[in-house]
């Protein structure tokens, strides 16, 4: 009766070590996790397929830094701006900036446009939009 109990034992242990190898053998599967809904939350993804882009209806000029005028410096600042819902700039990013004495100016100004917002399926979503700004001294005479 021993050798039964133990023979049913080692079976039960090479049964779990089975079960165990088992388990572990297999790739992690990737944890399924929802998109947040873009048009609900503050910040859409860099990119968002809309069916009509931002049409801006106010737009703001740069002011051309004094010391940068002086100095003779020109350059063009990228500026990715946030339009909301209600066509709206909310927020303001520098991408890419010839002069970072231009920086301040080009995202005060970008703060200040406004648009027609873009549009997904008849209805107003939240976009990044991506503005340059062109810092250029007039011709000497």
């Amino acid at each position: 009766m021993i050798l039964n109990v133990n023979r049913v034992l080692s079976g039960c242990a090479v049964l779990l070590f089975l079960a165990y190898a088992a388990a572990i053998a297999q790739p992690d599967k990737p944890e399924f996790k929802p998109i947040p809904n873009y048009q609900d939350s503050q910040d859409p993804p860099d990119f968002v397929q809309v069916d009509k882009q931002p049409i801006p209806l106010k737009t703001v000029q740069p002011q051309y830094p004094d010391s940068a005028r002086r100095a003779g410096i020109e350059g063009t600042v990228y500026v990715k701006i946030l339009v909301d819902k209600e066509g709206k700039a909310r927020k303001a990013v520098v991408i890419k900036s010839d002069a970072e004495i231009f920086n301040e100016p080009s995202v005060k100004a970008a703060l200040g446009w406004t648009f027609k917002p873009a549009m997904l399926n008849g209805k107003p979503v939240a976009v990044w939009a991506a503005l340059p700004f062109h810092f250029k001294l007039g011709s000497k005479k």
